[in-house]
């Protein structure tokens, strides 16, 4: 981590004092270089977002076979298959997240915790 200079002594004298603010200075124009490089990775990052925000309009305006979008499908809509739609996509979000652990090839008991299925054998 980048840290300032040490101030001199009360004994101190102007070599010391001119050296300390020679440091000052080399301290102050690196602040400005990582403020930069700050200001670059903030838009660069701004940009991301935006372009993430895009896309998840993009995917929001996309059709389903009933003629829905999935931002209806999403807000609740109670045709069949925007509640399909729904089912997989909870299903997608759980797997995502690896709430389904797979044990040790049981698929019986991966596919019961990935659907929350009960076993009817």
């Amino acid at each position: 981590m980048l840290k300032p200079p040490a101030k001199p002594g009360k004994d101190a004298n102007k070599k010391a004092y001119l050296a300390f603010y020679s440091q000052l200075k080399r301290y102050h124009k690196k602040l400005e270089e990582l403020d930069v490089r700050l200001q670059a990775k903030a838009d660069e990052l701004k940009e991301l977002e935006e372009m993430f925000e895009e896309i998840d309009e993009e995917e929001s305006k996309e059709k389903l076979d009933c003629g829905c979008t999935v931002a209806d499908a999403q807000a609740g809509c109670d045709c069949p298959d925007c509640d399909i739609w729904r089912d997989m996509d909870a299903c997608r979000i759980r797997a995502e997240k690896k709430e389904a652990k797979n044990s040790k090839g049981d698929e019986v008991k991966y596919l019961e915790g990935l659907f929350k299925l009960k076993d009817t054998r």
